[in-house]
């Protein structure tokens, strides 16, 4: 990988840099994105901690776009909060863990009494089934079998 081609790397990454690190890079006050201009000209001269700015930037740019439900860029991206702000992630994390168990103790109580209320209603239709079962046989009337072998 040539001193060129990490140039080229750093001008697409620039590209998501976080209007907040602008002033670490000479540009204040700007409420839009870096044109190509400005890029080269920040490449040209990056400095170690920059470049490591403007990684971060990239990464947290592209897993948070791509980061959905549970798969690998929303847990990669889980890890890279936990690594650059712990505090805040541990934060955040214990919140939505309490609202999750919250809602989850509150479903599984639905549950349970919807089980309840199906185990009722099926005894209700057997008893029911049960009682209509038997209203037939009193109901019924008694048929006179004929006597075989007699001639009428």
């Amino acid at each position: 990988f040539t001193q060129y081609e990490d140039g080229m790397v750093y001008f697409a990454m620039l590209a998501q840099l976080q209007r907040r690190h602008f002033p670490l890079f000479g540009i204040k006050d700007q409420p839009f994105a870096l044109d190509e201009k400005q890029r080269m000209k920040i490449v040209a001269k990056l400095t170690d901690a920059q470049k490591t700015l403007i990684k971060r930037d990239f990464i947290s740019h592209f897993l948070c776009e791509n980061g959905h439900g549970d798969n690998n860029a929303s847990k990669l991206l889980r890890d890279f909060a936990n690594m650059h702000f712990p505090d805040q992630y541990g934060l955040a994390k214990a919140t939505h863990e309490e609202e999750y168990q919250k809602r989850h103790e509150r479903l599984e109580e639905r549950i349970k009494e919807m089980k309840k209320a199906e185990k009722k209603a099926a005894k209700e239709a057997e008893k029911q089934q049960t009682a209509e079962k038997t209203e037939k046989k009193v109901a019924a009337p008694k048929t006179e079998k004929p006597e075989s072998g007699k001639a009428a």
